[in-house]
């Protein structure tokens, strides 16, 4: 039993005494010059030392987190929180959370656009042309990036390829980062007339997970997407108020977990409102939901029902958060009225 003890005792005290000396040599490094360059086969040997320790030892944290201070000291943020993201991924351990939520303290991701993009590895290709061989289109390159909010420093991380018509005359505008979830980014690109796509880039596997066809929205729209911790809601946004579309719900994962059809929605007090338009031979109704966040959970709370010459009405949501319904009355002029969230009713016009 003691003999025993003795070898771990010796083993551990064999890494933390590894994990002395690559820090005293890192810490040597550093203090050579404040602007001095990392000899980059020191600075291999550095993190190759701690890389073994990580393959002896894949579920000690300490060792990610000694590993990304490395990298950031040698200025490389990508490899850092690469190597944070492995952690967390691997332990599920607080100090390595906290890391990352300290790394993005400092850091922020970004996109510019990249002229030459035949140095990066990491390429992903967009494109809206079925033939690959066709000669309408042009390439543009766009940049995802690590900023340093500090210094403004720019890492790049991976390039977006969008194929896009010869015509079209990208801005950097046309990329949109909506939201980040750990090492998730979800991003929105609007690349050609007509033409929309969102799609989930993944830090840690490095890869990119383009969301349902149904965010391909139709020229003079726009995309509407918000996400929290837990999923990401998407709708094409209509361009005319009488326009209803499909709902989404993803998770991170770019995975479809809820749809509503032929819906028009707004978050208002910490809800989700929908409507529900259904039409038929003599009538037209509108049936009006509250629900959480992600859809779930429906409370119908209105209906307003347009029967014979009120087929023609039509309802919306509208600023304020209210809810308005336009119709032609029996002497053919037209009326306008609205209700606020707080005080819906059913309305039935016969």
């Amino acid at each position: 039993m003691k003999k025993a003890l003795l070898i771990v005792f010796c083993c551990v005290a064999s890494a933390v005494l590894t994990s002395c000396k690559i820090q005293e040599k890192l810490f040597e490094k550093q203090t050579q010059s404040e602007n001095m360059i990392f000899d980059s086969s020191d600075f291999d040997d550095v993190a190759a030392n701690f890389e073994k320790a990580l393959q002896s030892d894949p579920d000690f944290a300490q060792n990610y987190v000694d590993l990304a201070d490395s990298y950031m000291s040698a200025g490389y943020p990508d490899k850092a929180i690469a190597v944070l993201y492995r952690g967390y991924d691997k332990t599920h351990d607080n100090i390595i959370e906290n890391k990352i939520n300290e790394f993005f303290k400092q850091y922020r991701y970004d996109f510019v656009p990249v002229d030459d993009a035949s140095g990066c590895e990491n390429i992903f290709t967009l494109s809206e042309f079925n033939d690959s061989n066709t000669d309408d289109y042009i390439d543009f390159n766009a940049g995802i990036v690590l900023v340093n909010n500090k210094t403004l420093e720019k890492t790049l991380i991976s390039v977006v390829k969008l194929k896009c018509y010869k015509d079209w005359n990208f801005s950097e505008s046309d990329l949109d980062l909506i939201g980040r979830h750990f090492d998730k980014l979800l991003v929105s690109a609007f690349y050609a007339p007509g033409k929309n796509v969102a799609f989930i880039y993944d830090v840690f596997k490095n890869s990119i997970e383009e969301l349902d066809s149904g965010l391909t929205f139709g020229a003079y729209s726009s995309g509407y997407l918000d996400c929290s911790e837990d999923f990401i809601f998407a709708s094409p946004k209509a361009y005319d108020v009488e326009s209803f579309v499909t709902l989404y719900w993803y998770d991170w994962n770019g995975k479809l977990i809820n749809q509503i059809h032929n819906a028009y929605s707004m978050f208002a007090e910490d809800k989700l409102y929908y409507m529900i338009m259904q039409e038929g031979e003599n009538s037209k109704e509108y049936k009006i939901y509250s629900s959480d966040y992600s859809g779930q959970n429906p409370v119908l709370i209105s209906t307003i029902k347009g029967e014979n010459k009120y087929k023609s009405m039509y309802c919306f949501f509208w600023d304020e958060n209210e809810i308005k319904y336009v119709y032609t009355d029996e002497e053919g002029n037209s009326k306008e009225e609205s209700m606020k969230l707080n005080d819906l009713h059913d309305v039935y016009l016969k």
